[in-house]
């Protein structure tokens, strides 16, 4: 049995081939659209839950109840360092029923290692 090869069987070999090609080709362009969008969309999402900045943190973790104004607290300076209260109170805390207010942790931490002597410093 011989076979023989034309021109024809020739180029209809060749053009089965060149159209598989192009089927891979499109198979792989579909996979990479495909990752792109599902990357986006995943980013979108993630983008999307979180506040847009630190202010809007800040609100979420301490509303607006909770912050103390300086007429809640009983002194009208800082014990530590002496600044106004009316100058804004970033934390507080509790001593003998009473709440004091400070301009900053650092203050705070100082007052609550002996609050007995600076409340009679502050006298």
């Amino acid at each position: 049995m011989e076979i023989w090869i034309t021109k024809a069987n020739f180029a209809e070999s060749n053009q089965c081939k060149s159209n598989s090609n192009q089927i891979n080709i499109m198979k792989k362009n579909l996979v990479k659209f495909l990752f792109a969008a599902t990357l986006f969309t995943v980013a979108c999402n993630d983008a999307s839950e979180t506040p847009a900045s630190a202010e809007a943190q800040t609100e979420m973790a301490m509303p607006e109840a909770t912050k103390y104004t300086p007429e809640m607290v009983v002194n009208k300076k800082d014990y530590t360092c002496g600044m106004p209260t009316t100058a804004g109170i970033s934390d507080t805390c509790h001593y003998e029923g009473n709440a004091y207010g400070f301009c900053s942790a650092e203050c705070k931490a100082e007052f609550q290692k002996d609050p007995a002597a600076a409340l009679a410093a502050a006298q």
